[in-house]
C-alpha cells in the first residue's frame, strides 16, 4: 500500500507531465516504475492507436 507522503510526491512529478500533454521524454526522465505505470495508462502510442481505430479507409 502507498502511504500518503509517497503519493503526494508522486503527484508532484505526474501533474506537469500530465499538464503539459507532452509524454515525448517522460521515460527517461522518470525512475519510479510507479509513476512510470501510471504515465503509461495516459500515453497512447501511435501504433496502439491505429490498431484501435483500424486501418484508415481511402
Amino acid at each position: 500500500m502507498i502511504c500518503y507522503d509517497k503519493l503526494w510526491l508522486m503527484m508532484k512529478q505526474i501533474k506537469p507531465i500530465i499538464e503539459s500533454n507532452d509524454f515525448s521524454d517522460y521515460e527517461s526522465n522518470v525512475t519510479d516504475p510507479e509513476i512510470l505505470k501510471v504515465l503509461s495508462d495516459y500515453r497512447i502510442k501511435r501504433e496502439n492507436a491505429e490498431k484501435e481505430m483500424g486501418s484508415p479507409k481511402l
